[in-house]
């Protein structure tokens, strides 16, 4: 994450890094219906917004077998960083 970004016009430019933004980040979708190889750990951990809201889509798919619609459930609801989740 050590990525830098110039904000900002004329006087007022800036850099800031990858750090801040995610540290200031209030909305996330999650990405890939919340799948673990989706979004990095390290990135979802830099999110320290206490108005921090993740969206993860969870509608069931079609195309998705019911065993491996409750293996994402049970994993969602299991993992620490999801611990306000509900179903």
């Amino acid at each position: 994450m050590g990525l830098e970004f110039t904000i900002g016009k004329g006087n007022d430019r800036r850099k800031v890094s990858t750090k801040e933004l995610l540290a200031r980040t209030v909305f996330y979708k999650v990405g890939h219906h919340g799948s673990g190889n989706a979004t990095l750990r390290a990135g979802l951990e830099a999110m320290t917004s206490e108005d921090l809201v993740a969206a993860i889509p969870t509608q069931k798919p079609e195309n998705i077998s019911r065993a491996a619609w409750e293996r994402f459930r049970r994993a969602v609801t299991q993992d620490p960083l999801f611990v306000d989740y509900e179903l």
